[in-house]
Order: structure tokens, then C-alpha cells, then sequence
């Protein structure tokens, strides 16, 4: 008996999904990105800040920060929304090959919002007349507080930009300590319920990490580094 539950353990916890990655940030660690059954991470920069068997992918996170590219990625992400840095589409598309020539893969850069309406700064950068390559389209989503929602959402930038996508943030918050939430915990595990399956079968969608506030009921793992309810359902799923 004891030897079919170990097995049954190894099986949640090794059957990590490719697709599903954590943003890890304070509280953070090696045993975080088990507990979630998470296949990468990333955290915002260029270098991890722990060792972990799971695949860390590195980010330059603002056009000041490229002198912190690695030598060379296999996947890059790039910088983080970037419309809200004070970075412009040309300065961005000025040093773009930089980035490009250190990666294998590129995301795009990501902004804050939906970038699927005409004139948005992602639009108005993968438009850019130096055509800057990109393998990918980097997305935050947060608006989208149902799991149709943020399905229609998803779906809706897809069809804009014609490109798979990596959604290195989302969760249903309004800011980043979301203790405030007008979203009840039952509320988030529908949305979980709903959405994480639909990533794992949905072609275009290549990864995709949930952003975990510091506290509430998006928030993954407690002030000790324990997974809250949240983030329990998120390791279940994918």
C-alpha cells in the first residue's frame, strides 16, 4: 500500500505539463515549482536566483537591463511591458537585434492591457518598418475575470496577431497584493477549473505562468511558502 502511494505521488509531482510555468519572485523556490507541477519558470530577469531541475527561461526586462543578456537562450522573453517603461516602438526596435541574436526564440515585448486594438504599442512594434523578429507574442492578462472571459480574450489576440503565444502573466486580480480581490475563492477555482485546461489543448498557446500576488486569493503559495488554495488548484490542473 505504502509503495502504490509513493508512486502515486511521483506520478502528480514528476507529470510536470511543459506548457505550465510559475512567475517566481519572493517566497518563491525550487520546491515552489514542484509543489506546482510547474515544466519552467522565469523571474523577471536574466539569471536565476536558485537552482532548480525545472527550465528557467531569462528576461530582459527594459531596454537598461540588456547588458544582463546571457550569452546565449534557447528561449528569450522580452521586455516587460514595455508600454508603460516610457520605452518607445523605434528605441525598442533600435536595439531588438541584440536580443535577437542571443536567443533562439524570441517572445515579443510584453504591455500592460489587451494588445489586440489598432495602435497598440505591440502592434505598432511588430509592425515596425525593421520587421523585428518574433517567434512568439508575449501577453498579461488580468481583465479577464471569468474563464470565458479570459478565453475570448486570449482567443481575440491570437486572431489579431497570427502568432502562438506565451502568457507570462494572468490571474483574476485587480493589483498585486490581492487580498483586496472582489474575487471570492470559489470564484478563482472556477476560473482555474476553466481556463488551465483549455491552455494545456489549445495549440496556439505554447506556455503559459499564473502571476501570484503576495497575499489573497490569487496568490499561490503563503508568506511561509506553502501552497494556498489557489495554488493547489493550479498544481492540479495541466
Amino acid at each position: 500500500m505504502k509503495t502504490v502511494l509513493l508512486v502515486a505521488l511521483l506520478v502528480l509531482y514528476c507529470s510536470a505539463s511543459d506548457k505550465k510555468g510559475v512567475g517566481c519572485d519572493a517566497g518563491c523556490s525550487a520546491n515552489t515549482l514542484t509543489q506546482m507541477r510547474a515544466g519552467w519558470w522565469y523571474n523577471w530577469g536574466a539569471q536565476p536566483h536558485f537552482s532548480s531541475q525545472v527550465q528557467f527561461i531569462p528576461m530582459i526586462f527594459s531596454i537598461n537591463k540588456i547588458g544582463d543578456l546571457p550569452n546565449y537562450s534557447v528561449h528569450l522573453l522580452g521586455f516587460n511591458e514595455a508600454n508603460l517603461e516610457g520605452l518607445s516602438v523605434d528605441q525598442a526596435a533600435a536595439v531588438w537585434p541584440q536580443l535577437v541574436a542571443k536567443a533562439g526564440t524570441i517572445a515579443s515585448p510584453s504591455q500592460s492591457g489587451n494588445p489586440s486594438y489598432d495602435g497598440s504599442w505591440l502592434l505598432n512594434f511588430i509592425n515596425h518598418p525593421s520587421r523585428p523578429k518574433v517567434n512568439y507574442i508575449a501577453v498579461h492578462s488580468y481583465g479577464a475575470h471569468s474563464g470565458q472571459s479570459f478565453i475570448d480574450s486570449i482567443t481575440k489576440i491570437h486572431d489579431k496577431f497570427q502568432k502562438p503565444l506565451w502568457i507570462t502573466e494572468f490571474a483574476p486580480q485587480d493589483n498585486a497584493d490581492s487580498s483586496s480581490n472582489p474575487f471570492p475563492q470559489s470564484q478563482v477555482n472556477e476560473y482555474i477549473d476553466v481556463v488551465i485546461p483549455w491552455l494545456e489543448k489549445t495549440d496556439f498557446v505554447h506556455r503559459y505562468a499564473w502571476h501570484s500576488a503576495s497575499r489573497g486569493t490569487s496568490a499561490l503559495w503563503d508568506a511561509s511558502g506553502q501552497p494556498t488554495e489557489t495554488g493547489r488548484r493550479y498544481a492540479s490542473k495541466g
